[in-house]
């Protein structure tokens, strides 16, 4: 389990979590604890994420199985760009290179 939309959104913008945590003002061990669902964050956290990636923190939040949640993303960015991929891997390689 994991909070994959936080993840794809960190990682489509180009943001190591590093990054995200100085901007937060957490230690790279907090956030990744509240990436990968282990922990929660305050209010101020959600609401500062959801305007860095502009997506409702609500949809960030969501602690989710790494594949359904990546295979629904792959599936979606197939039908926009037309363009088809083997895996999930393969989509969030190319999601991350082309940043």
């Amino acid at each position: 389990m994991k909070r994959w939309r936080l993840y794809l959104e960190r990682t489509k913008h180009g943001f190591t979590q590093e990054q995200i945590a100085r901007k937060l003002g957490l230690s790279k061990q907090g956030y990744n604890n509240i990436e990968l669902g282990r922990r929660g964050a305050s209010t101020e956290i959600w609401d500062a994420l959801e305007d860095m990636f502009g997506v409702d923190q609500r949809v960030l939040r969501a602690v989710t199985e790494e594949k359904e949640e990546e295979e629904d993303h792959l599936w979606d960015y197939q039908a926009e760009t037309g363009s088809f991929f083997s895996s999930p891997y393969d989509f969030a390689f190319v999601i991350h290179t082309s940043i």
